[in-house]
């Protein structure tokens, strides 16, 4: 027996929904890496014993309360100067890509039907008709945030794990390296586009490695 209209509309709205959820779960898990990475620096900062660190960071019931009980903590330097730098960019970057994320989390999916072959899920602003509220979030934008945001917390942990080795020299380079692939992740978290500043800054990167 042959296919319905109604049974491939189905079909259709299914695949359409099968090809976005890997997409924006892997987008927000690894958003919730990033949140765990800061978390970390926030015990290495705070000399607090690891449980109670995790227990008060994520006490806070926002990312923008546990961002700013981290940032207080850069308010005291010491000897860790290179940490602090980088943690400092690091948190600013996060708080940039935090945007995305609550756009994420409170867009509503609606199904473009338009193509009869192959539908299409399109993330839309949940207060606003979903075809009169801007760009939707597309697949292709959730695989650019997911990558942005798995580098964030890869760069993060590679940091991180510095902290535990014996100060040194070379420990000091391997974290200003770790800095500068930092400063090199796009401004948004939904975009692969470096600004000028920063493809000036890959440029001079690259020379000096020649």
């Amino acid at each position: 027996m042959s296919e319905t209209l109604s049974e491939k509309h189905d079909r259709l709205n299914g695949e359409a929904l099968d090809r976005l959820y890997p997409l924006y779960g892997q987008a927000m898990l690894n958003w919730s890496n990033v949140e765990d990475c800061l978390c970390e620096w926030f015990h290495y900062l705070s000399g607090m014993k690891y449980p109670q660190a995790r227990a008060v960071f994520f006490s806070a019931r926002g990312f923008a309360a546990r961002a700013d009980m981290l940032s207080a903590l850069l308010d005291f330097p010491d000897e860790k100067r290179f940490v602090l730098e980088f943690v400092r960019d690091s948190l600013n970057k996060s708080i940039g890509y935090s945007q995305v994320r609550n756009r994420l989390a409170h867009r509503i999916p609606v199904i473009n039907t338009t193509n009869d072959q192959c539908h299409i899920v399109e993330l839309h602003e949940g207060g606003a008709h979903p075809f009169l509220s801007g760009a939707p979030i597309l697949g292709a934008h959730l695989t650019i945030i997911s990558d942005n945001y798995a580098k964030l917390g890869r760069i993060n942990r590679d940091a991180w794990l510095l902290t535990r080795e014996k100060d040194s020299k070379e420990r000091q380079e391997r974290l200003q390296e770790c800095h500068e692939k930092l400063l090199l992740l796009p401004s948004q978290a939904d975009s692969n586009e470096l600004s000028r500043k920063q493809r000036g800054r890959e440029l001079q990167r690259k020379s000096s490695r020649k």
